[in-house]
């Protein structure tokens, strides 16, 4: 909720966050199930990753944001 009314200016509604949340779910799963590819998209660029983060949550995340700010929405205000 917090991403869409930070990027969106609105919050999810529940079909949106219904779909959001389910593919957050199998991001996670597929991270915790491989943390290699957890290491390849949480540690692209010059910034360290915090003391304690999980990488496989942070990179489910990432995708999840990812995601958000490659809607139609996002990309083509009004």
């Amino acid at each position: 909720e917090l991403a869409y009314k930070i990027i969106l200016s609105r919050l999810p509604a529940p079909e949106e966050k219904a779909i959001v949340m389910e593919g957050l779910e199998k991001h996670i799963a597929r991270y915790k199930a491989d943390p290699k590819a957890s290491a390849l998209v949480v540690k692209v660029g010059e910034s360290k990753i915090k003391e304690g983060i999980n990488e496989s949550e942070l990179a489910a995340y990432t995708l999840l944001a990812n995601t958000i700010l490659n809607l139609d929405e996002t990309v083509n205000r009004n």
